[in-house]
């Protein structure tokens, strides 16, 4: 069966396929600290100290995600994540992160100072 020239993927849509997946989760997880999934989820990535995943953080994870995937698919990664007592995997153990459940949002929060005044 012989695919049509107009649906293979040549090396430089490859390319820019992985490098937009790259930047989508990286500035993602450093503005927002979290990808759309995650978000869903209620996952977020922040720093071993607690801080929300910094723009070197986030750029070393993710870097990582290439190692993660290009062996087996995501064996290496997962095999990591198994034996790793933190459940991170190699992005995560670089740059010292850790994907953990979202804080919950306080449904009544204090009111704003500005309303005493």
């Amino acid at each position: 069966m012989r695919i049509p020239s107009e649906l293979s993927l040549d090396l430089p849509h490859s390319v820019s396929l992985l490098a937009l997946a790259f930047v989508y989760y990286f500035v993602t997880e450093w503005l927002l600290a979290a990808s759309v999934g995650k978000y869903v989820m209620k996952l977020r990535v922040l720093g071993t100290d607690g801080d929300p995943c910094s723009l070197k953080a986030s750029l070393i994870r993710n870097a990582m995600r290439l190692i993660d995937w290009l062996p087996f698919f995501y064996l290496v990664g997962g095999g990591l994540i198994l034996t790793s007592a933190k459940r991170r995997r190699v992005g995560d153990r670089l740059a010292n992160t850790i994907v953990t459940l979202a804080p919950l949002r306080d449904m009544n929060p204090p009111p704003a100072p500005f309303l005493y005044h």
